[in-house]
């Protein structure tokens, strides 16, 4: 199947809005990519009561040339709208190159910051949170996106961008972290803080698996300690990175 030119690229068909997706059919879960609608749900209560209709346009398909896609498959964000595109890594490459940069590839590396010690500004109360919490900043912008994932609910928040500057002040492991596509990670319990440099879609993927499956409390507890477990797996079994 061929692929997109860039001059094609305006084309490329997106989401609108939040959508949960509605459909006649059913598709199998595990044919539908969490990512896709993770990126675009608001918040929400958990446990869930109300199931979530899965949409087939969110099925393991590259958004640019419709090639079947593995379940572990790469994204592009789409600067602008913030919205995530599943794509190969043929129509990757073209976008990312020859797009005006309109569109970043997000990354595949998971960094673990054992040395994120001090979490400075969001010590307080009114930031520290139990749970999962993902900090995104954007470039361009002056405030910092805030996901925060936890057995009662899915929230999102916005900070002023200065906190972020000194939190990476406190933390020269956090100075890499690429706007956009790659976010921080902060897990907070009663003993400890930990911290992973995670890419974006990561994020998507937990929160589109949370409204799918989050039907009861312990269920979610579950989710998000599997979700921490498998992350710090895989970043422990990857080679260290030369430019991080």
């Amino acid at each position: 199947m061929s692929h997109p030119q860039h001059s094609d690229a305006t084309d490329t068909p997106f989401l609108d809005g939040a959508r949960a997706a509605v459909s006649s059919a059913a598709p199998d879960p595990g044919a539908i990519c969490l990512a896709r609608i993770g990126c675009a749900l608001p918040g929400y209560a958990l446990p869930v009561t109300r199931p979530l209709t899965l949409d087939p346009e969110f099925s393991h398909r590259c958004d640019l040339c419709g090639s079947e896609l593995g379940a572990e498959h790469g994204h592009l964000l789409e600067r602008r709208s913030q919205r995530l595109l599943c794509s190969c890594q043929v129509c990757a490459a073209l976008l990312e190159q020859g797009a005006g940069r309109r569109y970043r590839r997000v990354p595949r590396r998971i960094v673990a910051l054992p040395a994120l010690l001090r979490a400075g500004p969001l010590d307080d109360d009114h930031h520290s949170e139990p749970g999962l919490s993902f900090f995104s900043p954007r470039a361009g912008e002056q405030r910092l996106s805030v996901s925060r994932a936890s057995p009662w609910g899915v929230r999102h928040d916005t900070l002023p961008i200065n906190l972020w500057y000194r939190l990476r002040d406190a933390n020269p492991a956090l100075r890499p972290l690429r706007s956009d596509v790659e976010t921080l990670l902060i897990r907070r319990t009663d003993r400890r803080l930990a911290g992973w440099r995670v890419p974006v879609d990561r994020r998507c993927r937990l929160l589109g698996l949370l409204r799918l499956h989050g039907d009861s409390g312990e269920r979610v507890q579950a989710l998000l300690e599997d979700f921490v477990t498998r992350l710090d797996l895989e970043s422990r079994a990857q080679a260290p990175d030369p430019t991080d």
